[in-house]
């Protein structure tokens, strides 16, 4: 049976040189080993939801969880790792697209946040997952995004 798993990333003066992010990632309680992680780093948006995905992933990986599901209501997130997840269910020995393009885009150009693609797609040979978006009515996690938010609000002001 899939492990349900909450993540939120976000950030401030995103696009900036002052972009801070942080993210939270709460287990429910009917996991073995219940938690709510919170981390602060400099960074922008996607890149806060990235970390968040990933730090999922390493903990499945970590506590032999082979099958997850990732709530988000982040749209880039769901986008990326829908992708992923629908491209790996759909043939066997898929590899992501960007990968076998040498993570370079349409142009040419890298594609933006590579060096985290590059560990989601590592993981996700590990974890089994889909990303849905979360019930209204969870009480637990509109929690921790609230305390996410108010402890991101605290250090960045001090």
């Amino acid at each position: 049976m899939p492990v349900p798993v909450y993540i939120k990333g976000i950030s401030i003066k995103d696009e900036t040189a002052h972009a801070k992010g942080a993210y939270g990632i709460y287990w429910t309680d009917d996991t073995p080993k219940h938690f709510v992680e919170y981390v602060l780093f400099d960074t922008h948006d996607h890149r806060a939801q990235l970390h968040a995905a990933i730090r999922a992933l390493e903990l499945a990986s970590e506590r032999k969880v082979s099958d997850i599901i990732l709530y988000t209501k982040l749209k880039y997130l769901t986008d990326v790792l829908a992708d992923m997840e629908t491209e790996r269910l759909a043939q066997n020995g898929w590899k992501d697209k960007d990968a076998e393009n040498g993570w370079k885009d349409k142009d040419g150009q890298l594609v933006e946040n590579k060096d985290l693609l590059e560990k989601l797609h590592e993981l996700k040979n590990n974890v089994h997952f889909i990303v849905l978006t979360p019930p209204k009515d969870m009480t637990r996690v509109q929690t921790m995004v609230h305390n996410l938010s108010t402890f991101f609000n605290k250090i960045i002001h001090h």
